[in-house]
């Protein structure tokens, strides 16, 4: 990624929202080639990102309500039980 990917969409930028959400992956693959997530700062560093990212997505609604979650709660699961 960083030898074909980056170059590429650095020259030839996304727009809009998508060009935020390719600021924060950059970030976090860069970090990661980095080693940066062994650290207990730079773990939570990605986290923070990757909310962030996750909030430009389709499903921000979903992730709106319960940051950093990873998939939303099956209905069933979401009930009292009887």
């Amino acid at each position: 990624m960083k030898e074909y990917l980056f170059p590429f969409l650095d020259k030839y930028p996304l727009q809009a929202k998508k060009s935020k959400s390719y600021e924060y992956f950059r970030e976090i693959v860069l970090m990661l080639c980095n080693k940066e997530h062994l650290s207990d700062e730079g773990f939570e560093k990605i986290f923070r990102l990757r909310t962030e990212l996750r909030m430009l997505g389709k499903k921000a609604r979903t992730y709106g309500s319960r940051e950093g979650a990873g998939k939303p709660l099956a209905p069933w699961r979401e009930t009292t039980p009887k």
